[in-house]
């Protein structure tokens, strides 16, 4: 019993100082201002008081050139901006808090699901440590608008955590069986990312090898998440007139294109350059050699559910593009294939322990550099929009005194980051200006008796 506290203590240390070096491995991009899609999302929606349900339609949508409604239905996460907004208001660190506690919370059930799969608490500890510093999670922490990301994340991990339990469980019983099925749903009312749950549940239930699964959990995990798509894609149906979503996919030739990228970005090599990316390529192939050659016939199996599963959990990517953000589910399941293929292949035992630590230390020590590098780079590019706020926000006064119709701002000035970000300006007076005004962008000289914000780049000067 002392033997298990002591260890148990140990853990709990290693968790808590780790901890610590997530939370400033990500300070740079938590002290950030808001992107513009915040704005769009949810600051300017809530501040004018939309009504909830029309909120929840128009916050991820917009027409298209031909008037249709396009776009995405995510009624879960926008009810969560709505219940911060009056909380933090326009100041995005607390945004941004939820944003990294989820991440924090990502990284826990990662941790917990590769010990129930593995049996082994090292490797649970080293999936969510990986996980945790994972650079492929920057963007998708660091922008308050990507949070759904994040949250059909966690339900998705759930989902297939319960999965994982119920083709474990030798009778049946309908509540476990329904699980997968619930957490799918609270997973699409987050992303559409949730639809990846309808395709890989059952590639993990009925491929995935161990126990002789329960063939009425199967049959109940099949009807039920069907009874969830039809619920889901009938509701998209009645809002969009069609299955909402962009309006157009990638070719064939562009999939093919970004399934290399996908894979740099999930095995985390994408962010490393030069030796740094081939030694980490070199280790996990290495990895999945020594895997296959212990397992056999029994590895191809979960090496080939690995593969399909991470690739299903892709699909936003190869569909429209390899958006920095979108690589947050597919890293999430990569983490967990790798590390649970490491530790069959008894990399966390024996005489391999030793190595394996300090192979683990080495990735968590790279993972940790680069994202403050690549924080620091965040942070960059999130100034122009806080200093163009800044900005524009000391002019409100000014131009609520004459309360227009009509504001134009005009563009001068040389091409740099503000220049540029610039275009999002109505956006931002938007929310700053209360009145029903009408602003638009323009590049030429206009007629007196308008009000004309002129930008040149570093300062704003409201002309009458």
């Amino acid at each position: 019993m002392r033997d298990k506290a002591s260890t148990g203590m140990i853990h709990a240390v290693i968790i808590l100082i780790f901890t610590g070096i997530v939370v400033w491995s990500f300070a740079p991009v938590l002290t950030t201002f808001f992107g513009p899609q915040s704005f769009i999302t949810f600051l300017n929606p809530l501040k004018a008081e939309t009504p909830y349900f029309q909120y929840l339609r128009d916050g991820w949508s917009w027409q298209n050139d031909q008037g249709t409604l396009v776009g995405f239905f995510r009624p879960l996460a926008s009810t969560l901006y709505m219940l911060e907004y009056p909380l933090f208001g326009i100041q995005p660190m607390g945004y941004k808090l939820v944003s990294f506690f989820l991440h924090l919370l990502s990284s826990l059930l990662i941790g917990l699901t590769v010990f129930s799969i593995s049996g082994r608490r090292v490797a649970g500890l080293a999936a969510g440590m990986l996980f945790a510093v994972h650079p492929g999670s920057l963007w998708a922490v660091g922008l308050i608008s990507t949070r759904p990301d994040i949250l059909a994340a966690v339900f998705s991990i759930l989902a297939f955590r319960s999965t994982f339990s119920l083709s474990r469980f030798k009778g049946f019983d309908l509540k476990k069986a329904l699980l997968p099925a619930l957490f799918t749903l609270l997973a699409l009312l987050a992303k559409e990312l949730g639809v990846a749950n309808l395709f890989a549940l059952p590639v993990l239930f009925f491929l995935w090898p161990g126990k002789e699964t329960n063939r009425k959990n199967g049959l109940i995990l099949i009807l039920s998440l069907a009874v969830v798509a039809l619920i889901y894609f009938t509701g998209r149906f009645l809002i969009f007139g069609g299955v909402g979503g962009y309006d157009s996919t990638a070719s064939l030739n562009a999939v093919l294109r970004w399934i290399p990228v996908i894979v740099l970005q999930v095995s985390g090599a994408a962010y490393l350059s030069g030796a740094a990316k081939v030694a980490l390529l070199s280790v996990e192939i290495l990895l999945l050699g020594v895997f296959l050659y212990r397992k056999r016939s029994q590895g191809v199996r979960m090496l080939a559910a690995g593969i399909l599963i991470t690739g299903i959990y892709s699909f936003q990517s190869i569909l429209s593009y390899p958006e920095p953000h979108y690589v947050y589910a597919p890293a999430m399941f990569s983490t967990l294939f790798i590390v649970c293929l490491a530790s069959f292949a008894g990399l966390t035992e024996g005489r391999m322990r030793l190595p394996s630590a300090v192979l683990l230390i080495t990735i968590l020590a790279g993972s940790v550099v680069t994202l403050r590098k690549d924080g620091a780079l965040f942070n960059l590019i999130a100034a122009p929009p806080q200093r163009i706020y800044a900005g524009l926000s000391a002019l409100t006064d000014e131009l609520m005194e004459t309360a227009p119709e009509e504001c134009l701002i005009l563009l001068t000035g040389s091409d740099i980051p503000e220049q540029r970000e610039m275009k999002n300006a109505p956006i931002y007076l938007a929310y700053l200006y209360s009145g029903s005004c009408r602003f638009s962008l323009t590049f030429e000289p206009v007629p007196s008796g308008i009000p004309v914000i002129m930008w040149d780049g570093t300062e704003a000067v409201l002309l009458r």
